[in-house]
């Protein structure tokens, strides 16, 4: 059963709906100006979900009861909402259409928080990293096929990262 949300009552929007006109002006003031669509996704946020910014209206035939539903902002940074159904939509597709139905494993690499910006801002730096993540694990599924007497061509072994996990 679907039931309305009401974002506006949220803490979140409240919050951005009275600081981010000011939060702006401040940056301004600063010299700093913050990007065009920063603001966007905020105005954006601030309409997803109200009924008096737009909605849909879908009538049953069997009952003869109607539905309101308010648009959704559709945004991929701020809204909770959209950006959650976003994911859900997204591991779905990977599910049902990308990922065969073979064990997976996922390999998450995780950083210190201090090397956070220093990775996003310097790809050369990233591609280390990543170099170095791809060989740990390359070894790792080395390891294992040796120790089940498992044969791997040469030239797999340059390719071997997502390999079928063996247990």
């Amino acid at each position: 059963m679907y039931v309305a949300r009401t974002p506006e009552k949220t803490d979140l929007h409240l919050l951005i709906r009275k600081n981010y006109r000011q939060t702006f002006l401040d940056k301004e003031l600063h010299g700093t100006h913050l990007p065009f669509h920063l603001e966007r996704e905020f105005r954006k946020y601030l309409n997803c979900g109200i009924h008096s910014e737009g909605m849909a209206r879908f009538h049953c035939l069997c009952c003869g009861k109607d539905k309101f539903v308010a648009f959704s902002c559709k945004g991929r940074t701020l809204c909770p909402s959209c950006t959650g159904r976003r994911t859900a939509d997204a591991a779905k597709h990977l599910l049902e259409e990308v990922i065969p139905e073979v064990p997976v494993r996922q390999w998450v690499l995780s950083m210190p928080y201090a090397y956070r910006f220093l990775l996003a801002t310097r790809p050369e730096f990233l591609r280390s990293a990543l170099a170095i993540f791809h060989r740990t694990i390359n070894r790792h599924y080395l390891k294992k096929g040796k120790l089940l007497n498992l044969k791997i061509p040469k030239l797999e072994r340059l390719l071997l990262f997502s390999v079928l996990e063996v247990p």
